[in-house]
């Protein structure tokens, strides 16, 4: 967003209370409960699980760029939700 359009936004809305998230362990999770997460299609959900059984534990965020059509450009805001 513009740095305008935030600046308008924080006059008029605060956050009264932090959101819980729980996050989802990406080495343990299956494919559906990988797919719950917005960012990630079904797809990407299960080549997550494959890359997982063919190359074991995926030891950082980094390894998902390996993973066919996994939306790398918005890996940032997918951190927040998943767990190594």
């Amino acid at each position: 967003m513009e740095p305008e359009v935030v600046e308008r936004t924080l006059k008029r809305f605060q956050v009264l209370k932090k959101p819980i998230i729980e996050k989802i362990n990406i080495n343990t999770a299956s494919a559906k409960n990988l797919s719950k997460l917005v960012y990630l299609q079904k797809s990407v959900s299960e080549g997550i699980v494959n890359y997982r059984s063919d190359k074991g534990t995926i030891l950082s965020f980094d390894e998902l760029s390996k993973i066919e059509d996994f939306p790398f450009e918005k890996i940032d805001r997918i951190k927040l939700y998943l767990t190594l």
